[in-house]
């Protein structure tokens, strides 16, 4: 499963060119991967596509014999499916916390497949960069029999824990929660007061300070993960994660998910290697970085009284 998520005016989806779905059929039959993509989006995002999706279809819920409609429905969109979750079901009255449903709670939407590769919609693709996406994405599922396939093709790629159940990457400028948390109300990115009590609690139940190459546990960077779907601890990790952001009240997920990776023990240094926290570099060449109209209003709304760059530097 691929998968990302849109809620409100801020983001489109990335779309993919006839060419570029070509090229992602013949990289997935040379690797060996099926995939199926699914945007989650609520009525206002889906409203702003264009061209409008086609093929439109109102699911079905089966609840034991009764034949019931759901609140939401399937469009199509080029690769995409697009699932247009109705106002009804939205938990939260705010769309970027709406948006953190099915990042989070991905495996509860698919339990029978066996890989989810999540990504915001911030994220773009650069052209005809899908084939190293599934070099990748084959590298950290298959491990050590892929380095060796890779190796006989004099293709090199760094090291990854074997079949890991989750995979995000390292933040590459920030190595702990409580300097992320500096910059975030530097640059007044969440409410101060929200920011201080949640890094106060986490201080108060011990979690480290230090970056993952001394044994802390570090910092990711939250705009994409891989899971393995068939594991337990995935879930566990994405319940959690959802229940710390939902407890901290901002849109801010990435201070919560070393914590809560802390608590669970499963941090790279703990798991025993069923989580690997990557290089940010590994997808450099994939993904580039997107700012919507709607993002850049936000940032252009942001107080000058707010920034304060020194709070916000690279460790």
């Amino acid at each position: 499963i691929v998968a990302t998520s849109t809620f409100g005016p801020r983001e489109q989806i990335s779309k993919l060119s006839a060419q570029e779905m070509d090229l992602l059929v013949a990289a997935e039959q040379r690797v060996g991967i099926k995939s199926c993509w699914f945007a989650f989006m609520d009525e206002v995002a889906v409203g702003m596509l264009h061209p409008r999706p086609k093929n439109s279809s109102v699911v079905a819920v089966k609840h034991g014999s009764l034949q019931q409609p759901a609140n939401y429905q399937l469009l199509r969109l080029g690769y995409w499916n697009v699932v247009v979750i109705s106002t009804t079901m939205l938990p939260f009255s705010d769309a970027p916390r709406n948006s953190r449903v099915p990042k989070m709670l991905l495996h509860a939407a698919f339990s029978s497949a066996p890989y989810a590769l999540y990504f915001d919609a911030k994220l773009r693709f650069y052209p005809n960069s899908l084939t190293r996406l599934w070099s990748f994405v084959s590298f950290v599922i298959f491990g050590e029999r892929f380095l060796e396939e890779r190796a006989q093709l004099k293709d090199e790629l760094p090291l990854v824990n074997p079949t890991p159940v989750w995979v995000s990457p390292r933040h590459p400028r920030r190595m702990s929660a409580y300097a992320e948390a500096r910059c975030v109300r530097a640059v007044g990115l969440a409410p101060r007061k929200l920011v201080m009590e949640q890094m106060e609690a986490y201080r108060a139940a011990g979690f480290p300070n230090e970056r993952l190459e001394k044994g802390g546990p570090g910092l990711i960077e939250g705009e994409w993960h891989l899971r393995d779907l068939r594991s337990v601890d995935q879930a566990r990790i994405g319940c959690e994660w959802f229940r710390e952001f939902v407890r901290r009240g901002h849109n801010r997920d990435q201070l919560s998910f070393n914590y809560i990776m802390w608590k669970l023990r499963l941090l790279p240094g703990q798991s025993g290697g069923q989580t690997s926290f990557v290089a940010s570099e590994l997808v450099e060449s994939i993904f580039v970085h997107h700012e919507s109209e709607g993002r850049k209003e936000a940032n252009l709304n942001r107080k000058s009284t707010d920034m304060e760059p020194w709070e916000c530097r690279a460790e």
